[in-house]
C-alpha cells in the first residue's frame, strides 16, 4: 500500500481518496489486532496463575502477546500518519 521510492522518476500523486481507503483499511486492521492483543493478554495472564504452568509456556506466550502489542504500535503509527496526511 506505501509507495517505496526506487529512484525511478516522480513518486504518484496520491488522492484524499486513496488516503481515506488506506485510513479504513489501517483502522479495521489495527481493530483487528487489539482485538488480538487482548486474547493474548487473557492467555498468557490466565497461564500466569495456572498452577501447571510451565516457564516455556509463559514465556512463549508472552513473546506471542508483545508481537501482536508491537503490531498495534505499528498499525496506531500508520494511522497518525494517515491522518496527518489528510490534514494538510
Amino acid at each position: 500500500m506505501e509507495y517505496l521510492d526506487t529512484g525511478a522518476g516522480p513518486a504518484p500523486q496520491v488522492t484524499t481518496h486513496d488516503l481515506e481507503r488506506q485510513l479504513r483499511v489501517a483502522g479495521r486492521r489495527y481493530a483487528e489486532a487489539r482485538a488480538a492483543a487482548t486474547r493474548a493478554r487473557d492467555e498468557w495472564r490466565a497461564l500466569l496463575i495456572h498452577p501447571k504452568a510451565t516457564p516455556e509456556g509463559v514465556r512463549a506466550l508472552r513473546e506471542q502477546f508483545e508481537a501482536v502489542a508491537a503490531r498495534c504500535n505499528r498499525l496506531r503509527n500508520v494511522i497518525d500518519e494517515l491522518e496527518d496526511r489528510l490534514d494538510l
